[in-house]
């Protein structure tokens, strides 16, 4: 009894875990995208400036502004000898997991290019996964006890009718039990 209640909690635990990290996790995702969307909008202007460039780019992030031939015109930051739009893709390409990345067409022609490194959102899920390992197993482990206990505690009266019946000889068979309950087992 105690193992069937603490299996099915277990079960509860992991798939109300597991879906909360899922949600949280594709809302976070969804965010993230969002954010890269309008940082490449942004950058995106008719002629970037190198100090609003590195104003939009936050600690980690890249951002590539490109003409109409795909030349590398502006980034962020500034002055890499490797500032090409296939460096970019490259860059992008080996990005860290969690990395977002967008590109959102200039008007005069060329693309600006942005790549978003999320640590606060990796950092964030990695607190979220901790915290519900940990709340997940406290939950396991106290409905574990509570099931022993539980069980114990209804089946008490059933060990005691079945010490009384042991107690019953063959000469005694008009003898009751006296459990005296008003419930299932009294009756």
């Amino acid at each position: 009894l105690a193992l069937g209640f603490s299996l099915m909690m277990a079960v509860l635990v992991v798939a109300t875990s597991a879906a909360t990290y899922l949600v949280v996790r594709s809302s976070l995702g969804d965010t993230a995208r969002r954010h890269a969307r309008q940082v490449a909008r942004a950058a995106a202007q008719e002629q970037p400036r190198q100090g609003e460039l590195d104003r939009l780019a936050g600690p980690g992030d890249r951002i590539w502004v490109t003409d109409a031939h795909g030349t590398v015109i502006a980034s962020s930051p500034p002055g890499r000898r490797d500032d090409t739009a296939a460096a970019a893709e490259r860059e992008i390409e080996h990005a860290p997991s969690g990395s977002t990345s967008a590109r959102w067409r200039r008007p005069g022609g060329g693309v600006a290019i942005v790549l978003v490194r999320n640590r606060t959102i990796e950092s964030s899920l990695s607190t979220l996964l901790r915290t519900l390992l940990a709340v997940g197993a406290a939950v396991i482990v106290a409905s574990a006890l509570l099931g022993v206990v539980l069980a114990a505690r209804t089946l008490r009266p059933v060990e005691r009718m079945r010490r009384e019946v042991d107690d019953i000889s063959g000469a005694e068979l008009d003898r009751r039990i006296a459990e005296g309950r008003s419930d299932e087992l009294g009756r």
